[in-house]
């Protein structure tokens, strides 16, 4: 009888494993960003001097193919200082070279809402960058990428295999196609681009800022005690995103970055008022596009190089 139960068991394991070893195979297969840099990353992490850090606003706006030093930009979409920290602290074994570290300042990012310690992307730090972004061991299943989140990554299945889109990532991983952004899709008309809403978080929350400056601290302590210099990125927004932020968080950030930095002496790049850039650099109306990001990583050059 129990043979028999498990015979039955084992007819019926044996094909979902199957199928989800295809689908893992299907997900790991996709080009996207993240396997791109971590190519860029296995190749060049004896040359890196630059690191990026930071959510998508840094991810869009610094392409590492306009800076002289050697960079890699390990920004992306909802990305917190936490894990900015763990990717810092973890990797700088692996860059003998680093140098500089950048890192965002939005003026919302201390009151928005820092990751779970389960967050679905720690699967892909581990896999892509060796990163451990949770509280705990890792273990075989940390590195199945379609787990931690099937519905997105049956999405890209389908986007990438189906309706055969590929993004145009460059040897950094920096994604250069601007055709589905909300500008392009308007044509950067004015009338039609200012009708566009805004993506925005106005909202203080002290328990958020609390936790979120506890780790900004560490990475400026981690950067001081390695002798590696700090960039805080202020991005370009557009005069809409601009006029409708929060006053009060406005001055709130400017207040702790003009304390922390006479503690840790960093270097501010300030672009976050456009002054030299269109309608046509954005990609909405608090990210920049391919063009957007050759003029702010130019103005990031300058910076870097006037450190040395």
């Amino acid at each position: 009888m129990i043979k028999k139960y498990v015979s039955y068991c084992l007819l019926f394991l044996v094909p979902v494993v199957l199928i989800y070893t295809g689908i893992e195979y299907l997900t790991r297969d996709i080009k996207n960003s993240q396997r791109v840099i971590s190519n860029y990353l296995n190749e060049q992490e004896d040359l890196i001097e630059v690191l990026v850090l930071g959510a998508s606003q840094n991810q869009s706006a610094v392409n590492p193919e306009y800076l002289d030093a050697s960079a890699i930009n390990l920004a992306s979409g909802h990305q917190d200082y936490r894990t900015d920290f763990a990717l810092l602290s973890q990797l700088s074994p692996r860059l003998p070279r680093l140098t500089t570290v950048v890192i965002p300042m939005t003026f919302a990012h201390l009151d928005t809402r820092p990751n779970p310690t389960n967050y679905w992307k720690n699967r892909g730090y581990f896999y892509y960058y060796g990163v451990n972004n949770w509280d705990r061991s890792t273990y075989f299943k940390d590195k199945l990428l379609f787990l931690s989140n099937p519905s997105y990554y049956t999405d890209q299945i389908e986007r990438y295999y189906i309706d055969k889109i590929r993004p145009d990532y460059n040897m950094f991983g920096y994604a250069r196609s601007e055709a589905g952004s909300a500008f392009a899709k308007a044509d950067y008309q004015p009338i039609a681009i200012q009708n566009i809403p805004l993506s925005i978080r106005n909202y203080e929350n002290e328990s958020y800022r609390f936790q979120n400056l506890k780790h900004l601290k560490q990475i400026l302590e981690f950067c001081s005690q390695k002798d590696i210099r700090i960039v805080v990125a202020l991005t370009p927004v557009t005069q809409k995103h601009l006029k409708a932020r929060n006053p009060k968080m406005v001055a709130r950030r400017d207040s702790i970055l003009n304390t922390l930095q006479k503690e840790y002496d960093f270097t501010i790049l300030d672009k976050e008022n456009a002054e030299g850039y269109e309608l046509q650099d954005f990609a909405n109306h608090n990210h920049l596009n391919s063009s957007g990001a050759e003029i702010f990583t130019q103005s990031l050059n300058k910076v870097i190089k006037n450190l040395n």
